[in-house]
């Protein structure tokens, strides 16, 4: 099955291989982003399954990320033609090698780790954003009317 061909049965099968990679890693947080299955520790992201089928793992130590790309299968993230920052799409292959994916995992896992603590943001479902009040006072039409023909 090609990537783009995913159907969400497929991503939850992806999501189980991936699930079982951070099997014994402490602090891990599976949460949904952009339509995606994404994996964070200390607030920082990690890990995703990407909805077109792919496993990715961020990556910012750019030697580790470096030799993770020059393996066979290994791919930058591309979105609407541009590279994204530090991830790496991992090979189709380890989708069924589980010892190779927990490995790297552990990697991305670690590198998050390192990074600064990043505090969620909550909100409780359904609420509404807040609304900031407007700059300038709104004038209705009928006053504008007036306005003009004095």
């Amino acid at each position: 099955m090609k990537p783009g061909d995913m159907k969400p049965d497929d991503l939850a099968r992806l999501k189980a291989v991936f699930d079982g990679s951070m099997a014994g890693l402490d602090g891990v947080e599976p949460k949904r982003l952009f339509g995606c299955d994404a994996y964070f520790v200390n607030g920082n992201i990690f890990a995703l399954v990407w909805k077109e089928g792919r496993l990715g793992l961020r990556l910012t130590d750019e030697p580790t990320r470096t030799e993770l790309m020059a393996l066979p299968g290994a791919e930058a993230w591309v979105m609407d033609s541009k590279i994204v920052p530090y991830w790496v799409l991992l090979p189709l292959a380890w989708h069924g090698k589980p010892s190779r994916l927990k490995e790297w995992t552990i990697v991305s896992w670690k590198q998050a780790l390192q990074r600064p603590h990043k505090p969620g943001v909550t909100r409780r479902k359904g609420a509404k954003r807040a609304v900031r009040p407007a700059q300038f006072p709104r004038i209705q039409s009928s006053e504008l009317k007036s306005r003009h023909s004095a």
